[in-house]
């Protein structure tokens, strides 16, 4: 009888802890179904005409941060924002960028960073519509970076380390439209033509000798890779 007896309870709690385990008891497994998928974040907007946010990175709940514009009736306006983990809200950062006198309009399209203050955005000044535009910050702000002489329209950036970032986008209306993308080596920066194509959409490095960029040749898929020997 007490053999028995031990029996009964060794099953009753080997079935408990496999209920427990796959989360079938006291609705756990309907909380953990609930838990995943997508919810909105409330965002910002300026004033009542069209916003849109076109990159985002974030390397920790800390180190946010999202790029895009908005326009005011007439013309667009590049908008910066981090995420603020104190009031659970975006900080409108969009007064620090280094933004020169005359290049606005501007649409800011991709981000990329390292850190806080290791963070690479690049735009275009549709002003002249095919100028890009690129910005760097550090531990002493904001910085604008100047792709002279080339010309286009810049929307991916990859930073692999603050002496390695790629940019990409599609070149100048009209010509060189092989001229995909753009390296970074701490110095200055250096056209690498892509193979074919139109351009890129978004580019992606794996180390610096190896990036993978994508986009189209104008009417199929465009894949890339690009290899340092």
């Amino acid at each position: 009888m007490q053999r028995r007896k031990f029996g009964f309870i060794l099953s009753s709690f080997l079935v408990l802890a496999l209920a427990l385990s796959f989360g079938i008891v006291g609705g756990v497994q309907q909380a953990k179904a609930t838990a995943r998928g997508w919810s909105v974040v409330s965002s910002p907007n300026v004033g009542t005409g069209f916003n849109t946010l076109n990159g985002v990175y974030e390397i920790g709940i800390s180190n946010i941060w999202a790029v895009g514009y908005y326009n005011d009736g007439s013309i667009n306006h590049s908008v910066l924002y981090e995420w603020n983990t104190t009031t659970k809200n975006w900080d409108n950062h969009s007064v620090d960028l280094p933004i020169p006198p005359g290049s606005d309009p501007t649409k800011l399209v991709g981000v990329s960073m390292l850190s806080g203050t290791d963070v690479w955005m690049v735009g275009t000044d549709y002003g002249s519509f095919t100028v890009p535009w690129t910005a760097y910050r550090n531990s002493t702000g904001w910085h604008q970076h100047s792709f002279t002489p080339y010309d286009g329209t810049m929307y991916t950036v990859d930073t692999l380390a603050a002496s390695s970032v790629w940019v990409g986008g599609i070149g100048p209306h009209g010509c060189c439209t092989n001229q995909h993308s753009l390296y970074w080596d701490g110095n200055s920066w250096t056209v690498q033509n892509g193979a074919d194509g139109d351009g890129f959409t978004s580019i992606s490095g794996l180390s610096v000798s190896e990036s993978w960029g994508v986009g189209d040749d104008g009417s199929h898929t465009l894949i890339e890779r690009f290899i340092y020997y």
